[in-house]
């Protein structure tokens, strides 16, 4: 064989190995974020309910249901046991099973907490916020850091719509997000339109489900990416907010 063919083949042989090399270490990247992103929802969790003053048994489920929203957002719903949720947890599978009726009955709880922790962060982002385009302003910032500090909650949420065609289940709860969505945007838009900013009754509706829709696409797009930086997040929140301000004229 040639001297350059060989050369040119050990060229490819090494970018090969580079890019292989490269993607490994994007994986393990992406692996440690999503676990040091745990440690503080565990960390927040613990803090939470502890001020709440929950009994030891709420603290314990909130535990579980916490891994089984992880698992589900790093591997899917289908490989979540009792077995693998307890071994998580260095927990007997029959402690896990003791709070829950079937594997199904705890996916369909662990859908519930990923959406009331989710609900609860976007509250908290309306708080003392001026009733109109402060709001929707700090509602659509209260998404993108809640995907930020809570990623795997995302991920399973947008789950929901992925397997809802399928899923009855999946599909009540994505229901439930668009609906929920839809009217505290509409509820928002009302107040904007009170501020005479030019938006009709007859758009509002219209507008808000669009809105809805358009932050679910984004986040679709950023969980696809696997974990995305905060970079990526941010660029896409100012993006965000840019359009929206131009539809609806504020």
């Amino acid at each position: 064989m040639p001297q350059r063919t060989i050369s040119k083949s050990k060229n490819r042989s090494g970018t090969a190995k580079a890019k292989l090399k490269k993607k490994i270490t994007r994986k393990k990247e992406r692996k440690e974020k999503r676990e040091v992103q745990y440690e503080a929802a565990m960390i927040s969790l613990a803090s939470s309910l502890q001020a709440s003053g929950v009994s030891r048994a709420d603290f314990r489920k909130a535990q579980i249901l916490e891994v089984v929203v992880k698992m589900a957002a790093d591997e899917g719903f289908e490989a979540i046991s009792f077995d693998r949720i307890g071994s998580a947890l260095n927990l007997q599978k029959s402690n896990v099973a003791y709070y829950f009726e079937s594997k199904e009955d705890m996916i369909e709880k662990a859908m519930h907490y990923a959406l009331t922790r989710g609900l609860s962060h976007v509250v908290d982002g309306l708080k003392n916020q001026k009733p109109g385009q402060d709001q929707l302003f700090a509602y659509i910032d209260a998404h993108f850091s809640w995907l930020k500090f809570h990623f795997q909650h995302g991920c399973v949420i947008l789950l929901t719509y992925i397997r809802s065609p399928a899923d009855k289940l999946a599909r009540f709860f994505a229901e439930q997000t668009k609906q929920g969505g839809r009217a505290r945007i509409k509820s928002i838009l009302q107040e904007i339109k009170r501020e005479d900013s030019g938006l009709k009754e007859s758009e509002i509706n219209e507008l808000a489900e669009f809105i809805q829709d358009y932050l679910t696409g984004i986040f679709v797009s950023l969980v696809s990416c696997g974990a995305p930086t905060s970079q990526m997040i941010d660029e896409k929140q100012k993006h965000v907010k840019k359009i929206i301000s131009k539809i609806i004229k504020i």
